[in-house]
């Protein structure tokens, strides 16, 4: 996994439905999510303007939006936000006003999708013949926020101002790149549109394909064969893969705080603690929707607050 600085480390925040918290606390089972079926068609953008700095060719219809598409078909994701507690995330995400926000820390996320994409290598898939998942490699990055129709913008403005440079002088094209780097910083952030930047996101990426395993016994068969081209992994192109992946948690405390929508009845709440037998001493309460001011507030002259 890459993490910008080896000793950052940092609590992150979810806010989950019932279901997928129960998934999490009572089965140890969290939740990753293919690009393809999220609701922001631009998740994965950032990987297409990779392609674009060092292709920079798409002249038929569809054919930049195919790129776009096949890439989202080939990564999971799993969302945080640094946000600990805030009135715009609980009414945007908690439908229904019965979600439930759960704490980790950057470093307890890296180490189960680490583990999660050793189980699934290159290497293992020859001795898991009946899994199609082969994960590549993966990282966390946060969210750069841009306002991506802009962006694309200035990349037509200086490439038509610059283009007669570009594409007669290799120098040219590399300045290019660079100058178009500089907004997103590839290496360092994934990129959100700017609607988008209250969500303060953290992501955990895992780029994944489809196993050799089906077709070849070995590493060393598929090495002799045509498709030994670069890589033994495929792309996701017939949606082979499962929309929703989950990984199996390792650690007892990933979980380190338990928060319930503020707005959710008491009587529900309680009925969830004792459903799902949840450890009370890792509740903590969001002060969201709260009044300030309520019928016991005091103050006095001379002593403050009472």
């Amino acid at each position: 996994m890459i993490i910008k600085d080896d000793d950052e480390d940092f609590p992150i925040y979810r806010i989950m439905s019932i279901y997928e918290f129960y998934d999490l606390y009572v089965n140890k089972k969290l939740k990753l999510s293919l690009f393809s079926i999220q609701k922001d068609k631009n998740d994965g953008i950032e990987h297409f303007f990779s392609y674009l700095f060092f292709l920079g060719h798409f002249e038929k219809n569809n054919e930049a939006l195919n790129l776009l598409q096949n890439l989202r078909q080939n990564k999971y994701m799993t969302c945080w936000s640094e946000t600990k507690d805030s009135v715009a995330m609980w009414s945007l995400y908690s439908v229904n006003q019965e979600f439930i926000k759960v704490r980790t820390s950057i470093k307890k996320l890296s180490s189960e999708l680490t583990k999660f994409g050793e189980k699934f290598s290159i290497d293992t898939q020859w001795e898991r013949k009946d899994e199609k998942l082969v994960v590549l490699c993966g990282h966390i990055k946060k969210a750069k926020y841009l306002d991506l129709r802009e962006y694309i913008h200035k990349i037509d403005k200086i490439y038509k101002q610059e283009y007669v440079k570009i594409i007669t002088n290799f120098k040219d094209q590399i300045n290019f790149r660079k100058t178009l780097d500089e907004d997103i910083e590839l290496l360092n952030f994934f990129i959100k549109d700017i609607s988008f930047q209250h969500e303060k996101e953290i992501r955990g990426e895992l780029d994944v394909g489809i196993s050799y395993a089906d077709q070849f016994s070995s590493f060393e068969e598929w090495s002799k064969s045509a498709e030994a081209k670069s890589i033994p992994i495929k792309h996701n192109k017939n949606n082979e893969l499962k929309t929703v992946e989950f990984i199996d948690i390792s650690s007892p405390y990933f979980i380190e705080e338990i928060s319930f929508d503020p707005r959710m009845p008491s009587y529900k709440r309680e009925l969830l603690i004792d459903m799902m037998k949840i450890d009370r001493n890792m509740i903590v309460e969001s002060n969201c929707f709260n009044p300030i001011i309520t019928s016991d507030f005091k103050f006095d002259f001379l002593k403050g607050l009472i």
